[in-house]
């Protein structure tokens, strides 16, 4: 009987280790599109500014 719950073991630290995984790579899509999203709100305002500049 023991090497049934052995597996048993091993089969839950597989389970958490893939939740984990999938944790950390859905934060790290999140920071990625977060990171864009400053990014592309920046490049808008330095285009506003060179608009604005061109227009004087």
């Amino acid at each position: 009987m023991e090497i049934l719950k052995h597996h048993d073991h091993e089969e839950a630290s597989c389970h958490r280790h893939k939740l984990l995984h999938c944790i950390i790579h859905a934060t790290l899509q999140v920071a990625t599109l977060a990171v864009a999203a400053v990014t592309l709100a920046e490049v808008e305002k330095l285009h506003q500014k060179v608009n604005a500049l061109r227009r004087k």
